[in-house]
Order: C-alpha cells, then structure tokens, then sequence
C-alpha cells in the first residue's frame, strides 16, 4: 500500500496542510505507522507530496516513489506492468518509480493493471495516471487555485473548508449498493475518469484520454470474434507480469467457479511460483469441506499446486471500529457486507499478491442482453439496477434520481457508437466494476494487492469478442481454458457443469445436471434450516443482531440527515423493526447500507 496525498497550487502550495491531512488520517486508522510518513515539495513552490507506505521488508525492498531532485517528482500506487513490443508485459519494471519520471505522455498508453502513478515538473504540472478500466480509484478535490489527488477520499476532505456528506451520492448507495457515477460520501470529493492522463495546472484540470481503452474502442470488441489461442496468450502474459515481483508471494484465491479456474490456468503456464487458496465460509453446507473446497482442492491437486484453505473473516469483534475503518479507507459509501472486517498483514512479512478472477462476469451478459422495441435502454437497466425484491429503501423520488442517470448513461454510449444489445455488458464494465467493486478492495490495500488479470484493459476486449449467443453459453473460458488446460476445461464443477460442448448436450447428460442441481437445491434448503435454528440458538453473538441494534441507534440520531428527502422512512422503520435472525441475505444487504451510511465518525 502506497497511501498519498499531491498538491498543486499556481502560487504557493501549503505543504504543511497537507501534513496535517495525512496526521490526521493515519492518527484515526491505528494500523498506519506515521512516523514513516515522507513529503516532497517542488523547487518552484507550487507542488508537493505526503505519503505512507508499508515496510520495505513488506515490499521485498520496493520503494513507490522517487524524487530525482526538487524539480521532479513520481510515484506509484498498485500493481502496474507495462507491455512492449511483440506481446511483452514488463512487470518488474513497471515497481521502479524512475520510469515515471519522464511525461506521461510518452509511457502512459503502455501500463495495464490496477494502479495509479502521479508525477510531477514544473513544464508539465502535476500529472495523474488512471487505470484503463478504473480498477484503482483516485480522486481530487478543489479550493480556489489549490488542487489536491488521492487514492483515500477521507484524507482529502481534511484540505477542503467545508466538509458535508452528498445526499445524491448516498441515494444512490442505498437504492443500487454503490455511487452511480463513481460519487464518494463526502461532496467536493470527486473520483478522477479512468484511462486519462489528468493535469492539473496553472490553467486548471485537463484529462487526456488514453488510446485504445475508450467507449467506441471497447464497443467494437462486442461480437467482434474470439481468438482463443491470443486471448490465452495475453492472460498468461499478464499473470506472469503481475506476478514477478520478487519476494513476494503469489496466491490464486481459487473457488469452484469459472473465473478462478481460468485464472489458476495461466498462473500454471506462466511458471511463475504460485499456490492455491480457498476461503471456506461457515455458513455453506459441509463446512470446512464446501463445494468451492472440494473442487479447488481437486484442480490444485491436478496442477500440482499447494493447496490451503482459510475461513471466512468474522465480524464478532467491534462492529463499530470495522465500520469506521471501512468508511476511511474507501469512497465512504461501501458496506461491511460487501468488504467484510478490515484486516491487516503480519508486521514484517512479505505481502502477499493475491490473483483473483474478478470481473470475469464481462464475457457471459451478466446484465442479460439488451432488447430493441419496447422499453428504453435506460428502462432496461434500471430493473437490473434497482431490482423489484427486496423493496429498495429509496422513495419515489430516490428512484427517479437512479432512473435519471442510468437513461443518461445509456444515451450518451449509444451516441458514442455502442449497440442496445451490449449496453447492459458496458454497464457492468463501466459503471458497476469500477465504482462498486473497486472502492470496496480499497479496504483491502494494507492486506494484500488483489492483481485482477481478468479486469486489465488488455483482457476486457477479449472477454467480449464473442457472440452474444457464445457469451451467454460462457464459452469464453471453455475456449480459452481448452487452450490454456484442456485438462481443467473438462474438470467437473461442483452442482451442475456449465453449458460447455465437454460436458455434452444430450438429454442424458442434461438429466444427469438436473438431478445434480436438484439434490444440491434440497442440501441448501436443509443447511438454511440448520442455520436458522443455529442463529436462533445463539443469536446474542450473531454479529447481524449487533449491527441492526446500532443501525437503529444511528438511524434515530440522523433524524435530519438530508438524505431523507430520497428514502422512505416507513420503510426503513419497518424493515429496522424486524427480527434480525429472520432476514434473508438479501434483505440484510440492506441493513448493511443503513449502516455505513448513519453510522458515526
């Protein structure tokens, strides 16, 4: 983890403010270490940094940020590679932040991954660098002439002069789990686009858009045709990059899905060092032995990789400080439902860089396909936005501003070339990922950096190569796989296999899947009943109880939070007044959004 504040003022920027913005932060997040606080100013005055990074022993030595005099300044958040010529990803390379010290205009188009790099001098003004597809939030905030970006929003609401929490973008959490539009908690505190090179200089901000990571760009890649074999090579070649940071090691969190099994595939080709790992939850049938257990343990075992399993985080201990933590470390607006309890490594142990298949959901119409005729494409959206069950909390009025912006955002990639029947995909990729996903993994930095291989700009387009009939049928990882693993292409998953060609389609084989499915369904039903009776039993230690208990006292004492003018208040006393041990996953969801929101700080 690289936590940083940058500053750029045409006349003088003040440095000092931005110390006690970082004081500040890490005196109210108690695992950050001030003391290893560093700064820089530029020469001229108008520039300056603070940053706090992990222990180089945690680092295996890397330094994220290097000053080559007063009048040059880069450093880097994340896990960048870099590709080069002939399919090439660099990713040792891309760990030394003396590449960046040159505009980035003349290296930005080659980095992929999940990152940031803010450089500066004094010809070019301070330079921020965003991730292609928005994996790695950054944002900014503004007073006057004096500029300020960070990858935590909570830092920068100590420079602003007036800090007040946005009703909208809350609506919107409450309504769909995220900040449509990539909103924070906090009003002033904006997230930068993605795939730009902004500047901020003495005539204000600019962005200029990285090529090749756009909306038409990304759009003609839908239906476009799927190589396999090139596809396959470009995986590899990211995981390898990704994965060659001396020292450190590299875990695939491997599941009985789809998504983890591609990316354990090429984690094997690569030849990088590599083992598996497979969180069990104690809440899933046959605990420690679950289904994801089971078969990941199957596929480590064929691949001849470690295999260990870990449980599932618990959120026994102080709900309230997990909760704090969570709304300082990301956009604010992300609940520990999603993020689960903040954990930190072990004090002098290499982090570890844990691979994940996130975003995999891209190749196989997670959204379903967008129709022509009848409702609008915005209309289409919505439904999936704002699901019917269970009732959002929002009111009219909250729902209007939801269906606002998704008609919005679906005229404007219209105009922009994309196709009806693809804008529920592009939602996903677009919007979805980078402002629901990416702000909760925020939470995860001191831990370990996630490395998402599916989610790098150079794999996306890939994902969405196939028809939509192909993509539905989720023949990109059988086509990909069988070039990668023909063996793990044929590996049973655990329930009923996908739709593949070597599973078969005959009448016997899909009786066989149903069967499957139905025996699997009645063991759901039954472990849910076991559940049940279990939480009933020790519902005093259920954490679930203690989070309704201090949602209703933070409900009450925000009687006048303007978000109320967007929610409906008979709702949330009525959903607030149920018995906790008899709401569905679902339902809690919801709870669990009250929560971060009118919890204090």
């Amino acid at each position: 983890m690289n936590l940083f504040v940058a500053g750029f003022d045409s006349s003088q920027i003040d440095l000092a403010a931005m110390r006690r913005a970082m004081d500040s932060f890490t005196a109210r997040v108690p695992f950050l270490d001030a003391s290893a606080t560093r700064e820089w100013r530029s020469g001229d005055g108008r520039a300056a940094a603070v940053w706090l990074s992990h222990d180089p022993q945690q680092l295996s030595g890397i330094d994220y940020a290097h000053a080559a005099d007063d009048d040059v300044l880069a450093l880097f958040s994340g896990r960048p590679i870099a590709w080069g010529d002939g399919g090439r990803a660099d990713g040792r390379g891309a760990l030394d932040p003396r590449r960046y010290t040159a505009p980035a205009a003349g290296w930005a188009e080659s980095l992929d991954g999940s990152f940031t790099v803010v450089r500066y001098d004094a010809r070019s003004g301070l330079e921020v660098v965003t991730s292609p597809m928005g994996s790695y939030p950054v944002y900014a905030a503004e007073a006057g002439s004096r500029h300020w970006v960070s990858n935590r929003p909570a830092l920068l609401t100590s420079l602003l002069p007036r800090v007040e929490q946005d009703d909208v973008a809350i609506a919107h959490f409450l309504a769909t789990g995220w900040a449509l539009g990539g909103g924070s908690l906090w009003r002033g505190v904006r997230l930068l686009d993605r795939a730009r090179i902004h500047r901020f200089q003495e005539s204000g901000h600019s962005a200029e858009a990285v090529r090749g990571a756009n909306v038409p760009s990304l759009a003609a890649s839908f239906g476009a045709g799927l190589d396999p074999d090139r596809a396959a090579g470009d995986l590899v070649e990211s995981v390898r990059a990704a994965a060659d940071w001396p020292g450190r090691p590299n875990i695939v969190f491997l599941s009985g899905g789809l998504d983890s099994r591609l990316i354990l595939a090429a984690a094997v080709r690569s030849e990088s060092e590599f083992e598996a790992r497979t969180v069990a939850d104690p809440g899933l049938l046959g605990y420690p032995e679950t289904g994801d257990v089971v078969v990941a343990r199957r596929l480590a075992e064929l691949c001849s990789l470690r295999h260990t399993v870990v449980s599932t985080s618990s959120l026994q201990d102080d709900l309230a400080t997990h909760a704090r933590l969570v709304r300082l470390l990301t956009n604010g607006l992300v609940s520990l439902g999603d993020s689960g309890p903040v954990r930190v490594a072990d004090p002098g142990v290499p982090l570890d860089q844990a691979f994940s298949g996130k975003a995999g959901e891209l190749s196989r119409t997670f959204y379903g396909l967008g129709k022509t005729g009848g409702a609008t494409a915005g209309a289409q959206l919505f439904e999936h936005v704002v699901p019917r069950w269970p009732e959002p909390l929002v009111n009219d009025e909250g729902k209007q501003l939801v269906r606002s912006f998704v008609d919005g955002w679906a005229e404007r990639q219209l105009a922009e070339g994309a196709s009806v029947e693809d804008i529920p995909d592009l939602f996903y990729a677009l919007e979805r990922l980078p402002h629901w996903a990416a702000p909760s993994h925020m939470s995860f930095e001191q831990k370990n950096d996630t490395v998402m291989p599916l989610w790098f700009g150079r794999i996306a387009p890939h994902q969405v190569a196939p028809s939509a009939a192909e993509r539905q049928q989720e023949l990109f990882h059988y086509q990909v796989l069988s070039a990668l693993s023909p063996e793990l292409a044929r590996a049973d998953f655990d329930g009923t296999n996908p739709p593949w060609p070597v599973f078969g389609t005959s009448k016997p084989s899909r009786r066989r899947d149903a069967e499957v499915f139905a025996r699997k369904a009645a063991r759901e039903l039954r472990r849910r009943a076991r559940a049940r009776l279990r939480r009933s039993q020790t519902a005093a230690s259920d954490p679930f109880v203690s989070a309704m208990a201090e949602t209703r006292r933070g409900v009450a004492a925000n009687a006048d939070h303007p978000v109320w003018r967007y929610v409906d208040r008979g709702r949330v006393t009525g959903l607030l007044d149920s018995q906790p041990l008899s709401l569905d996953p679902r339902t809690r969801r919801l709870v669990w959004r009250l929560a971060a929101v009118f919890q204090p700080d």
